[in-house]
């Protein structure tokens, strides 16, 4: 059986990545034949890829272009090195020839990430297969809709939904939305990430932080998180790592990895992180490493709100305006608990082409 798996996966995100990678070994694993369909959308290679050119002559657009498409362009670089070395991809299709996709495949799966997020795809109906023609091979697994569709999106996409054999998503709340409106089963998954083990995450880290000194590391820019992580630091005495592709920052070290391996290897041996991403928080999680998450206040959340409520882990929310309050994980329970969400994610993976 060949499986054709549509996701983001032309991206310099490396949550978008990892999830790919995530949901392709787990299909494998199950025994089947899985591909990436190359599915170029022109909304996600708008905001994803790097620029080959300023966007303008102008000296602030000329600065952006050096100070941080040059660096993409090297990120996004090894990241389709990394694709190629071990996911298998199809031929490229573009919005014109994906029909040609059906023949190709027994069927397909959606998933995971923002794939049913309208904004995002500016409303790209090939994330919920509308050139495939048979009902019973489509499927999606573990897919974010973040912001709620209004009732006019509701209506384009529902008859699309209908014709899905199954439909997981990874936010609880979507789940229950969803299936309200569309009167059909819909259950919820981890994300493809936790599908892995630590140790598979584990064998991809080639190359190791080279400095392993005590340090704490922030990923994405939040100005509250920023400086409670300085003040938490020089508390205890540790260096500040700030993952930054963009103008410096003062007051900390900004790196920008360029590789899957460094990105991993910086959450393993970090002392704590300081994250508003999501996965940076799952990394986190599944390298047993103390963490402090901080949200902005929009839909996107809810994936987040599924992992605090499920493992158990609303203390490491840092509510915008509080005063920063350390706190102690019990990794012993959270990882239980992972292992757990886990296996009944695989079970429902496993069942979805049992007949």
């Amino acid at each position: 059986m060949k499986i054709g798996l549509i996701t983001f996966h032309e991206t310099t995100n490396f949550g978008s990545f990892l999830q790919t990678y995530g949901l392709y070994i787990a299909i494998i694993n199950l025994g089947y034949d899985c591909e990436i369909v190359d599915y170029k959308c022109e909304s996600i290679r708008k905001r994803e890829l790097p620029k080959i050119k300023p966007k303008s002559c102008s000296l602030k657009d000329i600065a952006i272009y050096f100070i941080l498409e040059r660096k993409l362009q090297k990120k996004f670089a090894s990241f389709q090195n990394t694709v190629h070395k071990y996911m298998k991809l199809s031929k490229p299709y573009y919005k014109y020839n994906i029909e040609e996709a059906d023949k190709e495949y027994d069927a397909f799966v959606v998933g995971s990430d923002m794939l049913w997020n309208l904004s995002i795809t500016d409303h790209d109906m090939v994330y919920f297969l509308d050139f495939v023609n048979d009902k019973g091979k489509k499927y999606a697994f573990s897919t974010s809709i973040g912001n709620r569709w209004n009732d006019k999106e509701i209506v384009a996409v529902s008859p699309f939904l209908k014709d899905f054999r199954r439909i997981s998503l990874r936010e609880k709340d979507s789940v229950r939305w969803v299936s309200g409106f569309l009167k059909k089963k819909i259950e919820f998954v981890c994300d493809p990430t936790m599908l892995l083990e630590k140790n598979n995450w584990e064998q991809l880290i080639v190359n190791e932080v080279k400095n392993k000194d005590n340090y704490i590391l922030i990923y994405f820019y939040d100005p509250q998180m920023m400086e409670d992580a300085k003040k938490y630091a020089s508390r205890h005495n540790y260096k500040v790592l700030y993952i930054n592709y963009g103008k410096p920052v003062k007051g900390v070290k900004n790196i920008h990895p360029y590789h899957i391996s460094e990105f991993l290897s910086l959450i393993k041996y970090a002392k704590s992180v300081f994250t508003a991403s999501y996965h940076g928080m799952l990394f986190s999680i599944y390298f047993e490493v103390p963490f402090y998450c901080y949200m902005k206040e929009n839909g996107n959340n809810v994936r987040f709100h599924s992992v605090f409520d499920r493992l158990n882990l609303w203390q490491c929310y840092q509510k915008s305006g509080e005063r920063f309050k350390e706190t102690v994980i019990d990794y012993g329970k959270v990882t239980e608990a992972v292992k757990e969400w886990r296996a009944e994610s695989l079970a429902v993976l496993e069942n979805y082409w049992e007949n």
